[in-house]
């Protein structure tokens, strides 16, 4: 369910139109922070305790919306073809769901939102053209 729930706010919330893919993946992980602030660092617990699988599955809407930004970055030059979209997105992804947890083992006691971003911004460079 509240898997459903972050694909469903993404579906409905995100609007990126006129950014370039660089700028679209950091609003998509300003989102993706957001999104865990409005949940709780109760609910991140829950779902990081029982390390649910949905997680990694990139058959949802969340990572299917990455994958398409990152592809569509790679077609436009301003994201290295070098690394598949899809190794690109897990990457970003990855770093995102470590903020996360690390923000659950603090207890929610600093901005998951400024950190989120701070670490994809010292990410990106290194998948830009």
């Amino acid at each position: 369910e509240v898997f459903h729930r972050i694909d469903e706010y993404f579906e409905k919330e995100f609007h990126f139109e006129n950014l370039s893919a660089p700028e679209q993946i950091l609003l998509f992980f300003e989102y993706y922070a957001k999104y865990e602030e409005i949940s709780g660092v109760d609910t991140a617990r829950k779902l990081y305790s029982n390390m649910e699988h949905l997680f990694i599955s990139s058959e949802r809407y969340l990572p299917k919306l990455l994958n398409s930004i990152v592809k569509s970055g790679q077609e436009d030059g301003s994201i290295t073809d070098n690394i598949p979209s899809e190794e690109i997105s897990e990457y970003l992804l990855v770093v995102a769901r470590g903020v996360c947890y690390d923000w659950c083992l603090h207890n929610g006691s600093f901005d998951i939102e400024e950190m989120t971003i701070k670490y994809i911004k010292r990410l990106l460079p290194a998948l830009l053209k």
